[in-house]
């Protein structure tokens, strides 16, 4: 079984609002994953994880600096800053030795040496990523950091199944696994939107049958005509050629036509399996958009002041 992406979106879009297709990709990358790996079926897993990252990139659902830093200098001085106002009590953005610094990157925001050498072992890449701490912004490396550490605990200790069980859904301190009960209720709230959104299809593995005469002469393709007749094949031949001749003269012919003009900066493109068949497909589909603008990201201040309570929020 693997996600319905387009129920995904379509119920995402009723809950959230639209998507851009930042965001789009972003999801695309965390189902790519778990569709990939047959073992992953609790829809609550998903979901948390999917949650935890909405949270950690402000809502963008793309791997980014702490910060929503542009470069690791803004970074560094996002992460100074609050140390100089006293809301972390130290600034894990300093260098260390090897001219790293290992403030937040990715979906979930990882942060510090150690964790970067831990999450870098755990995922196949040994030291590099302590030794190339932005890989951590490439959206699959990325993906593999957040599921891998919430699964075997390499973040805090705890894991998805401390918390999502047969007989327990604990989206509260669900929280633990990444960052002690840090707006826990607001992240288990999306948490819970989010596993109403995910329904399973059947996995669709394109293998033909097998052929059961691999040796079989191939029967010629029928054309109409009568083998016998070499004058009406010789006016067959004649007519394709010249068929071949039009068709190559337009616009330059096929191999020499002018590539199509570049997308607008607007133009997007969706996942094959939420484009309707009567829509351009270089549009925003109304699956996602129709009466709707994007919804807007976080600042990284708004993204500090969140209320833990939903309910606390003011509009």
């Amino acid at each position: 079984m693997i996600v319905d992406r387009k129920v995904f979106y379509q119920r995402y879009r009723a809950i959230f609002g639209a998507l851009s297709q930042s965001q789009v990709g972003g999801f695309e990358a965390f189902f790519d994953f778990w569709d990939s790996r047959s073992v992953l079926t609790d829809k609550r897993w998903l979901a948390y994880a999917l949650a935890t990252a909405f949270h950690e990139t402000g809502r963008r659902m793309q791997a980014v600096r702490e910060g929503f830093c542009d470069s690791d200098a803004c970074s560094v001085r996002a992460v100074t800053r609050l140390f100089n106002q006293g809301r972390i009590s130290r600034n894990y953005a300093l260098p260390h030795a090897n001219g790293n610094s290992y403030f937040g990157r990715g979906f979930v925001q990882l942060t510090h040496g150690f964790n970067y050498k831990r999450s870098g072992q755990s995922i196949g890449l040994g030291n590099q990523l302590y030794d190339m701490p932005d890989l951590a912004l490439e959206a699959e490396t990325s993906v593999k950091i957040t599921f891998v550490g919430m699964l075997i605990g390499s973040f805090t200790g705890k894991r998805l199944e401390d918390y999502f069980t047969d007989g327990k859904s604990d989206w509260k301190n669900a929280r633990k696994i990444i960052n002690g009960l840090d707006k826990a209720t607001l992240i288990g709230g999306y948490g819970k939107s989010f596993v109403g959104c995910i329904e399973y299809k059947p996995r669709v593995d394109a293998v033909p049958d097998p052929d059961p005469n691999p040796f079989a002469e191939t029967p010629p393709p029928a054309t109409g005509l009568d083998p016998s007749d070499a004058t009406a094949i010789l006016a067959e031949i004649d007519r394709l050629k010249k068929l071949v001749e039009d068709l190559s003269g337009i616009s330059g012919g096929p191999a020499h036509r002018a590539p199509p003009p570049p997308p607008d900066a607007d133009t997007v493109f969706l996942p094959a399996d939420v484009q309707r068949p009567d829509r351009d497909p270089n549009a925003w589909s109304d699956v996602l958009l129709e009466g709707a603008a994007p919804e807007r990201v976080l600042s990284y201040e708004e993204y500090l002041s969140l209320p833990d309570d939903p309910a606390d929020a003011t509009e």
